[in-house]
């Protein structure tokens, strides 16, 4: 049997999760109604035949039924999603306690709580508690609050419920002020508890494996990656094995494993062991919170010792679906949650791969001959069985990764080979450290494999992260159609029986050579120019063909650099060669901290420091950075600068009383382009005192005001300076209007509420 050939249930399971998800994205009902009337049709055509038709009758009816329950589901959620947001959106007073802290900086917290009265009403739900403050709560504290309660899909700056496994909050609670929240006592229900356990876990494991090795323990066995810093995340990812820290069926299975062995090693029944081993697996996905990935495989798992107590045929493929409709039917929100996606993918992936290897025969027959051929064609079947799997899960799972990620390690294939090896031992061990840490002896050789299998992790991730252009974007033109045609060619191939095996190859082979040549030709039409991007943040980003950065005339903040960041990305570049800063900030040196920690700068430029204040700040830059690959670089103000085969010139710095943000200024000149951008621009600074910057500015063929162009309504001689026929542009936060500038239309393109320009420089 291969693929879907006779697995009738499966299509039920898939009509089923199609229309929820369905019914939740859109307005179902025409949808719906065509679908009805198709199967209507192919029963009538079926009737009319003289086929046995009763199993396909069977079939589209359930079918049907599958369709109706999906869409009734999702409008159940739909409704109480409205009903939630009639009743509680506003100004309200809330009781409830903390059910997970996301996360806490100095200048803002996040976490998950579940609200239990709202205006001295009861109420039973769940929420995120968003705060731009510090919060002290922690994990089971109640409180009392006075909140703004938001729709979650109307506070669009809090995406990051995507990457969550609480699929299900739609409400989110932000205090305005810090006296608006009150810490009232602690909640001791069972989830805080074995919460608090998973805490005392983790910390077992740092005192153990070391803080680093202890994390990415915990990590792996507790699904805590909180504690993992940005550095090591960002290893991860670039070294293509990021998969491995979700809570997945590898966890489970590892865990289990090991409980497995020791109980039939000690000949236990099967009904006993079967039943401690579900109670484990259960304990287990309760203790890291209901993982949505490790409900999956646990459910696959529960489905899996059903099969055996009933003696009935097993398979992985129904297994896989039945699993993920039973999610999505107790809670449909989580078809769109990412962890859950990726895992129904990989394992969907990993599936497949069995099928293909068991149609290959060098794969499957005896081995015959001396030991040593017999050990030599196992280690060669296991690394084609491997390979095979990856390039599987690869495929199956790079619409998700393109959609989510835009990008995706070429080192993959190969990290994966060794680094699951690795992550297995390095698990198994942290485990037995964990339950021997008493036994002296036992826990510190336990203890000691554990540390050096995790340190081996770090230093592979670590190398490969440090590789340049190890990351492919999938972000260039047409390559959305690419990935998308070999995902839908793949899953073709493998649903049909193919006589010629090899075949199945072709999709990988055709997604390799078109993206590289579909990146090669985007690389080359490149050429010849270089692309300036403004942001509405004063971020200014210039890329050519092979190079990118990010020009910052803003405050720092860390988000305004973020977007210089993701519109590098939106050009292809998944590195960054260098980030240019105009003046000194205090936030500077917190926004690198963070940026050099979760991508890969390679360069960092400063202007030099003409105060004390400013040689302050530049000794925190350095020594934010100083730990990373990032190479610092100090320059002189309004001397041009090598970057891109064009010249970079930052003006001085100017400060006023009234400001803590200088006067500053940036030109880009290449060929015969020049592109200028003005940031708290005092006029009297750059053109009266004249300069060499008053040149740059007169030359401008684009001249852009930052965050404070509004000074310019009162400076109106400044046109007088600009070269005729110049680009003029005013970004969004000023007040500037089109009609303040009638006297200058004539001989100037200007534009006002700007919030993002593109201009090739040639």
């Amino acid at each position: 049997m291969n693929g879907f050939s006779k697995r009738y249930f499966l299509l039920i399971l898939t009509t089923f999760i199609a229309f929820v998800s369905l019914a939740l994205l859109y307005d179902i009902t025409v949808i719906w109604i065509i679908f009805a009337a198709c199967l209507a049709g192919i029963f009538a055509v079926l009737k009319a035949t003289k086929i046995k038709s009763r199993n396909f009758n069977t079939i589209l009816i359930l079918v049907l039924i599958a369709s109706i329950v999906g869409v009734g589901r999702a409008e159940l959620v739909n409704y109480k999603s409205k009903a939630l947001s009639d009743m509680y959106t506003g100004k309200h007073v809330v009781c409830g306690y903390v059910k997970e802290v996301s996360s806490s900086y100095p200048y803002m917290s996040e976490s998950v709580v579940r609200i239990d009265s709202v205006d001295g009403n009861k109420a039973s739900f769940d929420a995120v508690l968003f705060t731009d403050f510090a919060s002290d709560l922690v994990l089971g504290d109640r409180f009392e609050a006075n909140v703004d309660i938001y729709l979650l899909s109307a506070y669009e700056e809090n995406d990051y419920l995507r990457n969550k496994d609480s699929s299900d909050l739609k409400l989110i609670c932000v205090p305005l002020l810090e006296s608006d929240i009150v810490r009232v006592g602690e909640e001791r229900t069972l989830s805080i508890k074995l919460l608090e356990l998973n805490s005392r876990l983790s910390a077992k494991l740092k005192a153990n494996l070391g803080t680093k090795n202890g994390a990415l323990a915990s990590a792996l066995l507790l699904g805590n990656r909180e504690l993992l810093g940005e550095d090591t995340l960002r290893d991860f990812k670039r070294a293509g094995v990021y998969h491995m820290l979700a809570l997945s069926g590898l966890h489970v299975a590892i865990l289990i494993g090991i409980l497995d062995y020791i109980l039939k090693k000690i000949r236990t029944n099967l009904y006993i062991r079967i039943a401690a081993l579900s109670f484990s697996s259960l304990f287990y996905v309760a203790l890291t919170g209901f993982k949505l990935s490790a409900v999956r495989a646990l459910l696959m798992l529960l489905i899996m010792y059903m099969s055996m107590l009933l003696r009935a045929r097993r398979d992985s493929m129904t297994s896989l679906f039945l699993a993920a409709s039973i999610v999505i039917l107790i809670s449909p929100t989580s078809a769109f949650d990412l962890g859950l996606q990726l895992s129904f993918l990989s394992t969907f992936g990993v599936i497949a791969a069995n099928i293909i290897c068991s149609k290959i025969t060098f794969l499957n027959k005896s081995l015959k001959g001396k030991k040593i051929n017999k050990h030599v064609i196992s280690i060669a079947r296991y690394l084609i069985r491997l390979i095979i799997a990856s390039v599987c899960v690869f495929i199956v799972t790079l619409p998700l990764i393109m959609k989510y990620f835009g990008e995706v390690s070429l080192a993959t294939f190969f990290s994966n080979l060794f680094m699951g090896a690795v992550c297995e031992i390095f698990m198994i061990f942290a485990i037995f450290s964990l339950v021997f840490s008493n036994v002296f002896v036992f826990g510190g050789v336990f203890s000691f494999v554990a540390t050096v299998s995790g340190n081996v992790m770090t230093l592979i991730t670590e190398a490969i992260s440090r590789v340049e252009g190890v990351m492919l974007s999938l972000k260039y033109p047409n390559t959305e159609y690419i990935v998308w045609g070999v995902f839908i060619l793949s899953l073709v191939l493998f649903a049909v029986r193919l006589k010629k095996k090899w075949i199945i190859s072709l999709p990988c082979i055709a997604l390799a050579l078109l993206i590289c040549v579909n990146a090669y030709s985007y690389s080359v039409s490149r050429e010849g120019f270089v692309r300036a991007e403004y942001a509405v943040n004063d971020i200014m980003v210039l890329s050519s063909g092979e190079e990118v950065l990010i020009c910052d005339a803003s405050s720092g903040r860390y988000g305004m650099l973020y977007d210089g960041v993701m519109l590098a990305k939106d050009n292809c570049f998944t590195e960054i060669d260098g980030v240019v800063l105009t003046h000194y900030h205090s936030y500077h040196v917190m926004s690198l901290d963070r940026l050099t920690e979760e991508f890969v700068i390679r360069r960092v430029y400063v202007p030099s420091p003409q105060n004390e204040d400013e040689a302050m700040i530049f000794s925190a830059i350095y020594n934010a950075i100083e730990d990373t690959e990032t190479e610092l670089y100090v320059y002189d103000a309004e001397k041009p600068l090598d970057m891109l085969g064009g010249e970079l010139v930052a003006s001085k710095r100017y400060y006023s009383a009234s400001y803590s943000h200088p006067s500053v200024a940036l030109t880009y000149l290449y060929g015969n382009s020049r592109i200028t951008l003005i940031e708290k621009p005092y006029f009297d600074t750059f053109l009266e005192g004249g300069g060499a910057f008053k040149s740059y500015i007169s030359e401008s063929d684009v001249v852009i005001f930052g965050s404070d162009g509004r000074s310019a309504k009162d400076e109106f001689e400044i046109f007088y300076c600009l070269k005729k026929g110049a680009s003029i542009n005013f970004t969004d936060r000023e007040t500037m209007l089109l009609s303040d500038c009638e006297l200058y239309i004539e001989d100037f393109s200007i534009y006002v509420d700007v919030e993002y320009k593109k201009y090739d420089l040639k």
